[in-house]
């Protein structure tokens, strides 16, 4: 029996998070015991996570920022990010937050991993959760996730990908972004395609009725975050508000754009036609039960949230994004616009004023045969955490 441990961020909803849920339910238990450790203490996804799976949280993760030294650097922080003199305080502030980060890295690992050792450890973040991982636990085999198209924390990632055995990316795309990113990493990252059950989210989306008003529902479930497109879907509201069509859009989700998002749907007048529903639990009612499912994204890898719509049988508009154009046949199970409001409008317009569209989309969703991907993805699993 191997000892395997994943190590994620949190447990909110999001398309990372089902991932790993899918993840866990792949995976041979009768031959791998696996520890789930959940670093902060925010767990709406925690009842799905499978039940052969040992789950560790910190159930305290701001106990350490508490401790004396730990309050002295960040008012340093504080004041640096304040004055901001030169370039030097800057780049000191950036040092300070790195080495708070490792210090709390130390009282984690030392409050619940330690003279523990692993066959496989995984980090299922990219980020500063693969620094945890790759500095703080111990493990035959490390493995690092990464599932985003963009070239965050460089730095980080430089410096600990190459202590990584494999990198594993969701699509073709993103590997070869990576080998052009980052040193030291040539033949370590491989393509392992997501996986969602369908018969799950099918289950989950009848659990409640949502308000249809007997109008055209369309839905975007995502972070509220500058990337994801919020912004380009408010104006697209606008502009199919403003040509007379009568629909409720649906925003699942929430983040750090929310208050811009709601000045922007009272400026166009548009509160009888968007609701935030705030983050959910349980979204795939909205996703599940609407007319259009929309991604608006400025930039997204392989979307969990629009694979989920399709598995859903739901016909997709989605920006030309990488994962966008990597997921979508234009015209066969949904379409593609340009990333820009008129653009997004007009393709949903399509979807809008002819039922018969959607209804051959939706027709072509449900003849996908899924059953070959789950046998695929627990196949890749197994493959995975071999030693």
């Amino acid at each position: 029996m191997k000892e395997v441990l994943f190590v994620a961020t949190h447990l909110t909803v999001g398309g990372v998070q089902k991932s790993l849920i899918s993840a866990l339910n792949s995976i041979d238990h009768t031959k791998n015991h696996v520890t789930l450790y959940v670093r902060n203490n925010r767990l709406d996804l925690l009842s799905y996570i499978n039940k052969n799976v040992s789950v560790v949280v910190n159930d305290n993760k701001n106990h350490y920022y508490r401790k004396p030294k730990s309050i002295f650097l960040q008012l340093l922080i504080l004041i640096c990010n304040f004055f901001r003199l030169d370039k030097k305080s800057k780049e000191f502030s950036l040092i300070l937050t790195e080495y708070i980060a490792d210090l709390k890295f130390q009282y984690e690992a030392d409050k619940y991993f330690k003279d523990k050792s692993y066959d496989i450890a995984v980090s299922y973040w990219q980020g500063y959760n693969t620094l945890f991982v790759d500095k703080y636990i111990k493990a035959k085999k490390k493995i690092m996730f990464y599932q985003v198209s963009t070239d965050e924390l460089h730095n980080i990632h430089q410096q600990t990908m190459p202590h990584y055995d494999l990198i594993v990316a969701e699509h073709q795309d993103i590997q070869n972004a990576l080998y052009s990113w980052y040193n030291g990493i040539d033949g370590k990252v491989i393509v392992v395609d997501n996986y969602t059950d369908q018969a799950l989210l099918k289950k989950m989306s009848i659990e409640c009725q949502i308000d249809k008003h007997n109008k055209t529902i369309i839905c975007t479930c995502a972070r509220f975050s500058k990337v994801k497109g919020i912004d380009l879907a408010i104006s697209s509201a606008k502009i199919l508000k403003d040509k007379g069509f009568d629909f409720i859009w649906y925003f699942v989700g929430d983040g750090p754009m929310r208050f811009e998002i709601e000045n922007l749907i009272k400026e166009y007048n548009l509160e009888s036609f968007v609701v935030l529903t705030g983050m959910q639990k349980n979204p795939y009612p909205y996703i599940g039960q609407s007319d259009i499912f929309v991604q608006p994204s400025y930039e997204e890898a392989l979307s969990i949230a629009m694979l989920e719509a399709q598995l859903l049988t739901i016909p997709v508009v989605s920006t030309k994004t990488t994962g966008g154009i990597a997921m979508i046949e234009d015209g066969i199970n949904g379409f593609l616009s340009d990333i820009d409001s008129e653009s997004l409008a007009n393709t949903i317009e399509k979807l809008i004023i002819n039922n018969s569209l959607r209804l051959r989309i939706k027709n072509y969703l449900m003849s996908v045969d899924y059953s070959k991907e789950k046998d695929r993805y627990f196949s890749d699993w197994c493959n995975l955490l071999e030693v």
